[in-house]
């Protein structure tokens, strides 16, 4: 909703709209994702969303949103975001009668460097350094729990608005400040149990992760599909009575159906 109100605001601008690139359509997606990194228990979503695709000279928004603050051919800096779901313990065998982790968006800066080819090229092998700022709300209440790092290699290959073929591959390690650990692996001695002893976490190594995704389009239709994976192996929480697993893969599939574009 809030994608479409952004872009009814920028095509009302005429001197926005005439270098704006845009299609608007609806998305069925079907994702299954453990319940958060080092947990076995995963859940399953199928949700009808609205798709909106747009370029412009100072913001992209395609699978994320990306508004640049300072480019050239070969570094740019925008700002980036990502997304942690929200855990209700109730579904939580670790996290019984502990409190629910809230939905966790991540924002910040990111210094986006061309190593190969530059934005908006055919392809692209980018080195990315971002660094977000942990924010945990349940609509009522919003709180800060810290700070994640990232750097990454990532490779893309565009189609832009054509037909054909594009996928995305990037790898990278994160580092996160003792707050954002704590938010899912401490364990308050308020909440300790036999089975689940008190444990606490510092700041520093979050884990090794991989994302890729690919989609194919023809005309109106587009199918796109993404994997997340994690590994937690050596992070100061592994040991964390909340952990069960080392690995975290999350998947996806998404079906677009484009009702209108100016491309």
């Amino acid at each position: 909703m809030y994608y479409l109100i952004l872009f009814a605001a920028l095509v009302s601008r005429p001197a926005i709209a005439d270098n704006l690139l845009w299609e608007l359509g609806a998305s069925l997606n079907a994702i299954e994702a453990p319940l958060y990194a080092g947990s076995r228990q995963s859940r399953q979503f199928l949700l009808p969303l609205p798709y909106l695709k747009l370029r412009h000279p100072l913001l992209e928004i395609d699978q994320g949103v990306r508004a640049f603050v300072f480019k050239n051919p070969r570094l740019n800096l925008n700002i980036s975001a990502d997304l942690g779901l929200p855990v209700s313990s109730k579904n939580s065998r670790l996290r019984e009668a502990m409190p629910d982790l809230k939905t966790v968006l991540q924002i910040g800066p990111s210094l986006e460097f061309s190593l190969l080819g530059q934005h908006n090229s055919p392809s692209e092998l980018r080195f990315d350094l971002p660094l977000r700022l942990a924010l945990a709300s349940d609509i009522k209440q919003t709180q800060a729990i810290g700070w994640i790092i990232e750097p990454r290699l990532s490779f893309h290959s565009r189609r832009d608005f054509q037909n054909g073929l594009a996928f995305v591959i990037e790898s990278g390690l994160r580092f996160a400040s003792r707050d954002y650990q704590a938010y899912y692996y401490d364990v308050s001695a308020e909440f300790a149990t036999a089975d689940r002893p008190a444990f606490q976490t510092p700041a520093g190594y979050n884990g090794f992760f991989m994302d890729a995704g690919i989609s194919w389009r023809q005309h109106k239709l587009t199918l796109f599909a993404f994997i997340r994976y994690q590994n937690i192996n050596n992070t100061p929480f592994i040991d964390s009575p909340l952990v069960e697993s080392s690995n975290y893969l999350l998947s996806g599939l998404s079906l677009i159906y484009l009702f209108a574009s100016n491309s």
